[in-house]
């Protein structure tokens, strides 16, 4: 009969609780909706370069000589060293990096560096596996360059061992590591002249065989790309502006975008936009990839000097403001932010906003 008591009495409390509000609050890991709110993930020390984020959610970083992993907000270090450089395979935390300066995975879970090798010039791409050991799956075998500059000698068309110079950017798509690289031996540092690019796509479960390989001429340097989700379109950047290229017919025209004032860029909801940073303004703006039309989403515009340090701080829209956007990541319905204090140099906040 007591213990009848007692039970009559906590449902009572508990009903009391319901009426006056006092419920208990969602989990904390509820998602919230809100439209382009903006939040700060992790601050962490160096200048801000790579960015990608796996199917759980985590986040992997390059800064200065290391690779971070965040997750949650919680930042620890995956492999290499932020003070100890070197070129070094082996077991991530004992592994060394130059200088990583981008990051991509694949559906098992399977990480490709960039990594520039300064000191002769050129630069890889190393993976770190599942069970945490890296290796060099794609480089120049060339060392000191000496190849023929008007006839491209050393691009192989069977594998990537002839890839030139500089690899600005790599990004898995599926089964398939699509790289972005400069030719430097036609950027010889005139005015006006074309430069060219090449995009090779490389079979991960085939040795990283070349199956395929785009070549078109820009007026600056290559800075990054998204592929459309029916892969029959890859948008790429430079800092004249954002090109399609038709991977049916190898055809590359302009979008409508002719600035020069943005870095990285994303693709959105279902791939009719574009969301791009603008490092004169320090804010994300949306565009529409068929009509041009654009509109600042998110940040106030601050036309301080790009050398110094800008206001950061979390918001909803407009309302927000960034620091020097370096990389952005869609993952979701999340833009993943990646921003430096540009004036210092000595750290960098991962941020996300919610997207439609």
């Amino acid at each position: 009969m007591k213990n009848i008591y007692l039970f009559v009495v906590v449902i009572l409390i508990l009903s009391s609780c319901h009426k006056n509000g006092n419920i208990t609050p969602p989990p904390p890991n509820e998602e919230d909706t809100t439209l382009y709110k903006v939040t700060t993930i992790a601050d962490l020390p160096g200048t801000a370069t790579g960015l990608a984020i796996d199917s759980a959610g985590n986040i992997f970083c390059t800064c200065k000589s290391a690779i971070y992993k965040i997750t949650g907000s919680t930042v620890t270090l995956y492999a290499g060293s932020p003070t100890d450089t070197g070129y070094i395979n082996g077991d991530r935390l004992s592994a060394k990096f130059v200088d990583p300066v981008g990051v991509t995975i694949d559906k098992n879970g399977n990480l490709y560096v960039i990594d520039a090798l300064n000191w002769v010039g050129y630069e890889v791409i190393r993976k770190i596996d599942v069970k945490g050991m890296v290796s060099t799956v794609v480089y120049t075998p060339n060392l000191y360059h000496e190849y023929d500059e008007y006839n491209d000698t050393l691009l192989a068309r069977n594998d990537t061992s002839g890839l030139l110079y500089q690899i600005n950017d790599a990004q898995v798509v599926g089964n398939q590591l699509f790289i972005y690289t400069l030719h430097n031996n036609r950027y010889l540092g005139y005015a006006y002249m074309p430069i060219q690019n090449n995009l090779a796509i490389c079979n991960i479960d085939d040795s990283f065989r070349m199956v395929k390989s785009f070549e078109f001429d820009t007026y600056n340097t290559a800075r990054g790309f998204r592929v459309s989700q029916d892969n029959n379109y890859v948008y790429l950047s430079n800092a004249y502006g954002i090109y399609s290229l038709n991977m049916l017919t190898g055809s590359i025209n302009p979008t409508n975008i002719y600035d020069n004032n943005f870095v990285d860029f994303e693709l959105g909801e279902g791939d009719t936009v574009i969301y791009k940073p603008r490092i004169d303004y320090c804010t994300i703006d949306r565009m529409s990839i068929a009509t041009g039309q654009t509109s600042t989403i998110a940040g106030q515009k601050d036309t301080l000097p790009l050398y110094i340090s800008h206001l950061s701080k979390d918001g909803v829209g407009l309302d927000a403001s960034f620091n020097h956007i370096c990389y952005i990541k869609k993952k979701g319905k999340y833009l993943y932010i990646s921003e430096t204090d540009e004036g210092v140099g000595t750290s960098f906040k991962i941020r996300k906003m919610r997207i439609p």
